[in-house]
């Protein structure tokens, strides 16, 4: 169970051992020790933990754990504002909203991905844009929905192949 001492202690340790081999390996290459020969190996290091715990939280998502994946993005947003796998895990946090069904959150956070999105990244801003306009139609917002799916569909090309052929289509259709 999630509420258990067992739980808590496995995961405080988790933490603290994340954050123990970070420090060591600062330190290391700080005190120029050999453990690390050059500051590439240390962020590639820390780009494959933080994979590793983006990867974790999506596949609570998946596993359908909302709760546990919406706290695992959370946590890994607050800790790492600057990881390259930031607007990944926004998108995370805000699908697990979804299916925790907190919809208007679930909008905010989709409308942030398509603010950072827009400049440099057309896959992630054409899949918000959808799912956007997919949680604005539940919340029975119909014009903005519409709007979103619009632009959405205006980047087709950049969406999976199922959204693009069917799932989109569909949606515009019915509103």
């Amino acid at each position: 169970s999630l509420s258990t001492p067992a739980f808590f202690k496995t995961r405080i340790l988790s933490m603290v051992l994340t954050k123990l081999v970070g420090i060591f390996l600062i330190a290391c290459v700080s005190v120029s020790v050999g453990c690390v020969t050059s500051s590439s190996k240390t962020s590639e290091f820390t780009s494959q933990v933080q994979l590793a715990e983006v990867e974790r939280a999506e596949t609570d998502l998946i596993k359908g754990n909302s709760r546990e994946a919406f706290d695992r993005f959370t946590e890994f947003l607050l800790e790492n504002p600057g990881s390259a796998y930031f607007v990944r895990a926004q998108f995370g946090q805000a699908e697990a909203l979804e299916q925790m069904e907190r919809w208007s959150e679930a909008f905010d956070v989709y409308q942030a991905v398509i603010d950072f999105s827009r400049a440099n990244n057309p896959e992630n801003l054409a899949l918000s844009l959808y799912r956007a306009g997919l949680v604005l139609e539940v919340l029975g917002d119909e014009v903005r929905a519409l709007a979103h799916l619009t632009d959405a569909e205006r980047m087709a090309e950049h969406l999976p192949q199922a959204v693009r052929l069917a799932e989109l289509p569909a949606r515009t259709s019915a509103l």
